[in-house]
């Protein structure tokens, strides 16, 4: 029997992953219907519901004190006996354990070389999906940083029993407060190591990343007098080529460390890196007086966040009069030090440093000597500055030289004027660039999985937009600011007319803001700005083929992967495979628009092969998995052109299968939906070439259903609508094979629709253009078999105009050389009272 308040041994019950499973469900449930459940379950079982309470009482009693998985997970963890192996790792000691897991020391012993490393790992009985995916989640976040103050991730993959492992750079240090007690170090010395921790917090902002557990035990400094930031498990993913993942749990259950967590973040309330800065502050006060800035009474995180609003800023000195810090002089912490201290801890956002980017310029500003923005601005106070950093002038002179005083004042009042409104220009643009960053960011990323928004994220990123094109114009060479408003482009091109993304189908605008971005990001000139200059060249090149210029686009996607391939040593990562496997894609695609197909098929294989070397390199994730359903797809196509059909039907079983298995995963993926209708439409061509127009029929109204609710849901999404178009043309053509000409010519006639509206909205599409074309072919014959010979002619020959000026303006654009004949003979069938020759299925779903 489990002691009160001691966590519940259940490792032995029979039923532990039942138990496990429903005390996660209460976890997720309002009190009054936690209550419910359990009332009803202690009618039927009584035991069961004793034990989840005493877990549930735990984990309410315990959750801000103990590590997150034995609260979320509450069981008895068995450490690993050394020696053990994990790959070429051998374990050696246990370092601790924490929220994510298990940290051991291990050194490599595999006759290569030596090297210590952190080997983090959870135990595969432990593994909850939500701990899985947080855990895959930090994999992604340190695999995409490269910072000399942040530990480095070195290795990553599964155990043989299933259980995920990161391998981390071992740093042989200790917490930053201790190092610099030990060290006497000045209050000079402090901030300039707190300095170097902001650089590392600030890459990873421009990252898209909050690390959201900053404090001592994060930051160790090694013999060398490096600090590195450690644990970004509870981070959150804020990019827009990674999974997004919210690590805010319900109720109590939110893993944080309430003592260094902002208001915010203690509320469960939306984070923004101004959450960051406070953890920072907290990190700062310790530092310098040895103590948190708060003591708190309760262990609620709501308890918390009211202490903090509701208490006075705490005095430097007083904080440090009963144990001030080796070197650092009390009497010193006073003046602008304490204000730039109380401006980090600001309980209320608007007062608070916006970045962390602010705090360090004024923690810089404060070392040497100048104004610094937490202090309330006077002529007094910056002529006072000014003495300060010129002691070496004589009083005597001064006095001596009242003139020359008088005019200084004069000067310096004139230059606080000019100061005083060249600050309120930076602030203005630091308020624009939050609003952008939260609305681009945070506000669009939310949106984009959600259906039915896509009118509101138009309207807000062409409202970002207009600040944007300002800031752009005056950002000069600031590296962070660049890579963020290249971003941003990226974001609103998606928005525009990316193939790839729900958009509004204007694929003239998307390239503008591409070319944007990627002007953007070759000025930034970092590594991971060259990393998006290839995501950006991909997608322009995408663009490119969709508007038939098959040719420009083919030659984009090459310089994508050349880009890529020049930083290969530089940054070699799950994340670079994976982009390099989309790179190839895209070009296998452009090599198809240009009637290449065996070309295509040899770089949808260079695809797959970069994947699965990402995979055995790397840990696995659902991105890289579905990424493999992509590129089975396309192989699929490429063995059908090859009219391969027992191969086609493998490949596009393989890739339907992988779908609907992430799916499940991620049943409101809106993403993963379009992947498997698109899966289904596939499955049902080959079945239709094949002649089992039923089984097609079935395949093709199983996407139809699928992709009507998408389009339903927006009926904006110009991607939502075309795909819906190509489930009514092949329903059409099946329906038609089967004799049901009526519900053929109506299917024919919403897909001619569809597209019609389509063109419309963006004439410079190729590919809806040719979609129409075959629409119109389709329902010509259809209004034939209905006897409606005039009708038929009409919608023939605007198919036939529709390709023969695709022809000129896209020469380069493929399309069937037999198209426009099959076209000219149904056509002159019509005219002479003939059948037209041929069969209802006229149109090939591989060829344009």
């Amino acid at each position: 029997m489990a002691q009160a308040g001691t966590v519940a041994i259940v490792t032995a019950h029979s039923n532990w992953l039942d138990l496990k499973r429903e005390f996660l469900e209460l976890l997720e449930q309002s009190e009054a219907t936690r209550a419910a459940t359990l009332a009803h379950l202690e009618m039927e079982a009584p035991q069961r519901a004793a034990e989840l309470r005493r877990l549930l009482a735990t984990a309410a009693s315990e959750f801000l004190e103990a590590p997150a998985w034995t609260r979320v997970a509450p069981i008895a963890v068995t450490a690993i006996a050394p020696p053990v192996r994990i790959g070429p790792w051998l374990i050696k000691e246990e370092l601790g354990r924490g929220g994510m897991g298990t940290v051991y020391r291990a050194e490599r012993d595999d006759g290569s070389f030596a090297q210590t490393v952190a080997v983090k790992l959870i135990r595969s009985e432990l593994a909850s999906e939500d701990l899985r995916r947080r855990f895959d989640s930090e994999r992604r976040i340190l695999a995409s940083l490269d910072h000399p103050n942040v530990a480095r991730l070195l290795d990553a993959g599964t155990t043989a029993d299933g259980a995920p492992y990161l391998v981390l750079e071992y740093v042989a240090g200790e917490p930053i407060d201790r190092y610099c007690d030990a060290q006497a170090m000045t209050i000079e010395q402090r901030l300039t190591l707190l300095r170097q921790v902001c650089g590392a917090v600030r890459v990873a902002h421009q990252r898209l990343i909050l690390h959201r557990d900053i404090k001592t035990a994060n930051v160790l400094v090694d013999a060398r007098g490096v600090p590195k930031l450690l644990d970004f498990g509870i981070a959150k993913l804020l990019a827009p080529d990674m999974q997004q993942t919210d690590m805010t749990l319900v109720g109590f259950a939110r893993p944080l460390t309430p003592e260094w967590s902002s208001p915010e973040q203690l509320r469960g309330e939306p984070l923004s890196t101004a959450s960051d800065v406070y953890s920072l502050g907290v990190l700062l006060f310790v530092l310098l007086t040895g103590r948190r800035p708060h003591l708190y009474t309760s262990t609620s995180p709501e308890a918390f966040a009211a202490a903090i609003e509701s208490a006075r800023p705490v005095a430097l000195r007083a904080a440090a009069s009963d144990n001030t810090p080796p070197g650092v002089l009390s009497g010193r912490l006073r003046g602008d030090i304490e204000r730039l201290v109380h401006k980090a801890l600001a309980p209320d956002l608007r007062e608070r440093y916006p970045t962390v980017a602010a705090l360090d310029a004024d923690i810089e500003r404060l070392l040497t000597g100048r104004p610094i923005e937490a202090h309330a601005r006077s002529l007094a106070y910056r002529f006072r500055k000014l003495l300060l950093r010129q002691r070496v002038a004589s009083a005597a002179v001064v006095l001596a030289s009242l003139g020359l005083v008088s005019a200084t004042l004069f000067s310096l009042r004139q230059a606080s004027i000019a100061e005083q409104e060249r600050q309120r220009a930076e602030r203005r643009f630091a308020d624009v660039r939050r609003i952008a960053n939260v609305v681009l960011f945070d506000l669009n990323d939310t949106l984009a999985n959600i259906s039915g928004t896509l009118a509101v994220r138009q309207l807000l990123v062409e409202n970002a937009l207009r600040y944007l094109d300002d800031m752009a114009r005056d950002s000069g060479r600031e590296p962070e600011l660049l890579e963020e408003l290249a971003a941003a482009y990226e974001r609103i091109a998606e928005v525009q007319g990316m193939p790839s993304w729900p958009s509004q189908g204007r694929s003239g605008n998307a390239l503008v803001s591409l070319n944007h971005a990627l002007d953007l990001h070759r000025r930034a000139g970092t590594v991971t700005s060259r990393v998006a200059e290839a995501r950006v060249l991909s997608n322009l090149g995408s663009v490119l083929a969709a508007r038939g210029e098959s040719g420009a686009a083919l030659n984009t996607q090459r310089q994508a992967e050349t880009v890529l391939q020049s930083i290969r040593t530089n940054l070699r990562s799950a994340d670079w495979w994976l982009q390099l496997a989309r790179v190839q894609v895209a070009a296998g695609d452009a090599t198809w628009e240009l009637g290449n197909f065996a070309g295509a098929t040899r770089q949808y294989q260079r695809a797959l092969d970069a994947v699965r070397d990402g995979q055995a390199r790397y840990a696995n994730s659902s991105v890289m998995e579905r990424q493999v359903g992509v590129i089975e797809q396309r192989l699929g196509d490429a063995a059908a052109m090859s009219r391969d059909w027992p191969e086609a039907r493998r490949h596009h079983a393989a890739s339907l299968s992988a779908d609907e298995a992430l799916l499940l995963r991620d049943p409101t993926s809106l993403e993963l939906q379009r992947d498997l209708g698109t899966d289904l439409s596939r499955v049902g061509a080959v079945a239709f070439m094949l002649g089992e127009h039923r089984e097609a029929l079935a395949a093709h109204q199983r996407a139809l259903a699928l992709r009507t609710r998408l389009t339903l849901s927006d009926p904006t999404d110009a991607r939502a609508q075309d795909d819906e178009a190509e489930s009514y043309l092949h329903s059409a053509q099946a329906l038609a094979a089967l004799g049901q000409v009526s519900e053929a010519r109506d299917a024919a006639t919403h897909a001619a629709d569809g597209w019609r509206e389509l063109v419309k909205r963006d004439p410079d599409n190729a590919r809806m253009r040719v979609s129409l074309a075959n629409a119109l072919a389709v329902l010509g014959r259809c209004e034939v078999s209905a006897g409606q010979r005039t009708a038929a002619l009409s919608h023939i020959a605007e198919a036939r105009r529709i390709r023969v000026q695709l022809a000129a303006d896209h020469p380069d654009f493929s399309m069937d050389p037999d198209g426009l004949l099959a076209l000219d003979a149904v056509a002159q069938a019509i005219r002479a009272g003939r059948a037209p020759p041929g069969d209802l299925r006229i149109l090939d779903p591989w060829e344009n």
